[in-house]
C-alpha cells in the first residue's frame, strides 16, 4: 500500500511440495495477521500458481494473476486469468479477463487507483466489440462494490403500553467490496426512526458504517415497517438496494389493581427485561459472552436508580452510547463492537453523569475472519 502497512506477496513452497501452488498472501500491522487471497469462495486455496500481486493505494484491494481452476465455483479450463478482491472479504473476488499462456504484463498483475475503485490492465482477450485484432490492449475496469445490510431484520420485541419507553438498535451497513460504494439513502417511516451518519459516507471495501433503528409506540398492536438503504457503486452509478424487516408489538396494559398498578407491574415497559434489584447493586450482562469485531451484542442491567442516564463505555475507547433506565431501574441496549477492537477479553462499563463507576461486565472478542 501506499503507507507500507500492508504488503502483497507470493509464497512458494519450500522445497516444492507436489500438488501445493504457489499463493498470493497479503499482511498488515492492523492485526489482521496474514491471510491468503489466491482462494475460492469455500476458502480453499488455489489449485495452481497464483502470482503478480498488486494492491490498492489504500491498501483496501488486491490484484493478481492465477492459472488456478478452483477459484470461481465451477472448474475452469487451463490458463492464466486476472483477478481483483477485497483484501477483507474472502467471498469478493472477480474475474477481470483472461491472459494467454506466453503473455508478460511485468511483475504487477493490475494497477490501481487511489479508492481501488478503477484496476487497470493488459490483456489480448478482447473484451469489448471494437477490439478485433487479437492484440494485447490496456484496459481500465471499474471495480463495483456491494452492499449488505445486517441483521435483515429487526425485532424490537413487545412493549405494555403506548408510552413505553423508545428502544434503538444498531444495524451494520456493509461493503463486501471488492470496489468501494457510497451510501446515497437510508429511509424508513415511523413509528421507525433510523439516525447516523452514513448517508452520503464512501464505505470501501470490508468496511462497514453503522447505523441506528429506533421504534417509539404510538398505537396498538402488531406494527411492522422497511428500512431500505440505497448506495451507488463507484463509477458508473450503479443503485444497489438492500431492505430490513422491522417489527414490533404494543399491548395494551393490563387494569388497574388495587395498588394502582397493573396485574403486570407498572405499564410502558418492554418485555424481557433482566429482573429489577435495589439500587446500589448495579449489574451489567451481555449477550453474547464472544463477539466478533463489528457485531452487535446487547447489554441489560438492572439495580440502577430509576429515572437516570447512564453511559455505556467499551473498553478504554470512551462512551459508546447512552441509556436511560426505567422506573423498575434495567436498562436494555444494543452496542456495537469496535471494528479495530483486538481479539481476546474486552468489558463495558456503566457510570453515571459524574463518571462514577456503577457496574461492569466482560466479554471475549473473537479474532476476525481470517
Amino acid at each position: 500500500s501506499s503507507n507500507g502497512r500492508t504488503i502483497a506477496f507470493v509464497r512458494r513452497p519450500e522445497p516444492p511440495v507436489p500438488g501445493e501452488a504457489a499463493q498470493v498472501l497479503v499482511t498488515d500491522e492492523r492485526g489482521d495477521g496474514t491471510r491468503t487471497m489466491s482462494t475460492g469462495g469455500s476458502g480453499a486455496p488455489g489449485n495452481a500458481d497464483s502470482t503478480r500481486p498488486a494492491l490498492s493505494p489504500d491498501g483496501r484491494v488486491v490484484g493478481f494473476a492465477s492459472a488456478a481452476t478452483n477459484l470461481e465455483g465451477d472448474t475452469l479450463p487451463s490458463g492464466l486469468r486476472l483477478y481483483v478482491r477485497a483484501v477483507g472479504s474472502p467471498d469478493s473476488i472477480v474475474r477481470l479477463a483472461g491472459l494467454g499462456e506466453s503473455e508478460d504484463a511485468g511483475p504487477s498483475a493490475v494497477a490501481f487507483d487511489a479508492g481501488g475503485a478503477v484496476a487497470a490492465f493488459t490483456t489480448a482477450e478482447s473484451l469489448t466489440d471494437e477490439d478485433a485484432n487479437e492484440r494485447p490492449d490496456v484496459y481500465a475496469h471499474a471495480v463495483a462494490g456491494r452492499l449488505a445490510v445486517e441483521p435483515a431484520a429487526l425485532d424490537f420485541g413487545t412493549f405494555t403500553g403506548k408510552s413505553a419507553t423508545r428502544t434503538a438498535i444498531p444495524l451494520r451497513i456493509a461493503n463486501p467490496g471488492p470496489g468501494p460504494v457510497t451510501v446515497h439513502s437510508v429511509t424508513s417511516a415511523a413509528p421507525f426512526v433510523h439516525r447516523g451518519s452514513c448517508v452520503g459516507r464512501t464505505i470501501p471495501a470490508g468496511e462497514a458504517c453503522i447505523a441506528v433503528v429506533s421504534f417509539a409506540p404510538h398505537d396498538l398492536g402488531r406494527q411492522t415497517g422497511t428500512l431500505e438503504v440505497k448506495a451507488r457503486t463507484a463509477l458508473d452509478g450503479t443503485v444497489l438496494a438492500s431492505g430490513v424487516d422491522l417489527v414490533a408489538v404494543v399491548e395494551e396494559p393490563s387494569p388497574p389493581d388495587g395498588d394502582g398498578k397493573g396485574a403486570g407491574g407498572d405499564s410502558g415497559e418492554r418485555s424481557g427485561a433482566p429482573p429489577s434489584t435495589r439500587p446500589g447493586t448495579a449489574v451489567l450482562s451481555v449477550s453474547p459472552t464472544v463477539a466478533r469485531p463489528g457485531s452487535v451484542v446487547r447489554i441489560q442491567g438492572s439495580g440502577f436508580t430509576p429515572g437516570e442516564r447512564v453511559t455505556l463505555t467499551w473498553g478504554t475507547a470512551g462512551p459508546v452510547q447512552q441509556a436511560d433506565v426505567t422506573p423498575e431501574g434495567t436498562l436494555t441496549a444494543y452496542v456495537p463492537v469496535a471494528g479495530q477492537a483486538n481479539a481476546g477479553p474486552g468489558s463495558v462499563t456503566a457510570s453515571d453523569g459524574r463518571g462514577e463507576l456503577l457496574a461492569y461486565t466482560g466479554l471475549l472478542v473473537a479474532p476476525r475472519p481470517g
